[in-house]
């Protein structure tokens, strides 16, 4: 999670810590993260084909690794403005969305544990907030592909809080015959933990919603998670109320993309009518005719993003 928040000191310390609780006295002595990717390959230069590369991407078999680096991005060959490369920004999210998905005390200790080797205290964020706090970065808020990415892992992570009794329901205690069933097959119960996230991350998550960049998949995760989220009773009194602060932008947004229609509208209606008069006043009806205008062709009518989100977050 340091790692994906460009926090490679906070990164190296962990990979310390680590090494400390297990006995072993070496340090990290070089830099981390890396300034190029490990076992990257080699660059177009040094390969006698260098010169083919520069104007196109051939497909070869005979060297597979200058092929891979001539398709290989730009910014997935060392740090840009003190950031991890894309590719590693995606590897980190696909394997904690398989730990997610393949074990639920995984999601658990995401929910209630802090970052490793962060200082004890009641104030320290917790690792699912910190993942929040990646929503705010510009590799996941600019980009669809990687926001829907970001949004899925978190969605899986979130989905034991789908066990928490519904505003109203009363819960339900596991009676003994559960239990041993249970401790038959090897499998313990756990109580699921009532996570309060804070508002500020609940409005991050919330704000996406009005993103340009949030999809109708991205739409969906959105509100999954916040109904999930929702299961806490002070979780909820903060996701309506940024709820409503995102309805009433997305609104404002409506009404102003109405005003410029009707703008637009009014234009049309006054050039065909000064048109449809100058044409009246001419004797060869046939000039009238050339010269008459369809407004129907000028303005075309289409519902805004701003519209179809605000219907969509009213439901």
């Amino acid at each position: 999670t340091r790692l994906l928040n460009n926090d490679g000191i906070g990164a190296s310390a962990a990979l310390e810590s680590v090494d400390s609780d297990e006995g072993t006295t070496n340090k990290l002595k070089t830099k981390f993260p890396p300034t190029s990717l490990i076992g990257a390959a080699p660059e177009l230069l040094d390969s006698p084909d260098s010169t083919q590369h520069f104007f196109f991407r051939r497909r070869q078999t005979s060297n597979c690794a200058v092929s891979i680096a001539a398709n290989l991005p730009a910014s997935a060959k060392g740090l840009q403005e003190s950031q991890i490369p894309s590719v590693v920004s995606t590897r980190v999210i696909e394997t904690l969305s398989y730990l997610s998905k393949n074990s639920p005390r995984f999601c658990l200790d995401v929910l209630t544990e802090t970052l490793y080797g962060a200082p004890s205290g009641s104030e320290a964020d917790s690792c699912f907030e910190q993942i929040l706090d990646l929503l705010a970065l510009p590799r996941f808020s600019k980009s669809a592909t990687n926001l829907d990415q970001l949004l899925a892992m978190v969605e899986v992570m979130v989905s034991p809080m789908s066990a928490l009794p519904r505003d109203g329901d009363e819960e339900t205690e596991v009676s003994q015959k559960e239990m041993d069933s249970v401790a038959a097959a090897g499998k313990e119960l756990v109580d699921v933990p009532r996570v309060v996230v804070s508002s500020s991350r609940l409005q991050l998550l919330c704000s996406t919603l009005k993103s340009e960049t949030c999809r109708d998949s991205a739409f969906t995760k959105v509100n999954t998670i916040a109904r999930r989220l929702c299961r806490i009773d002070a979780n909820r009194s903060h996701i309506l109320g940024e709820l409503a602060s995102v309805a009433q932008a997305l609104g404002e947004d409506a009404i102003r993309d109405l005003r410029v229609l009707n703008i637009r509208l009014s234009d049309v209606v006054r050039m065909h009518h000064q048109m449809q008069t100058e044409a009246n006043d001419q004797n060869d009806s046939e000039t009238g005719q050339k010269n008459r205008w369809n407004p129907s062709n000028a303005v075309t009518l289409s519902s805004s993003s701003s519209e179809l989100k605000l219907l969509r977050v009213l439901q």
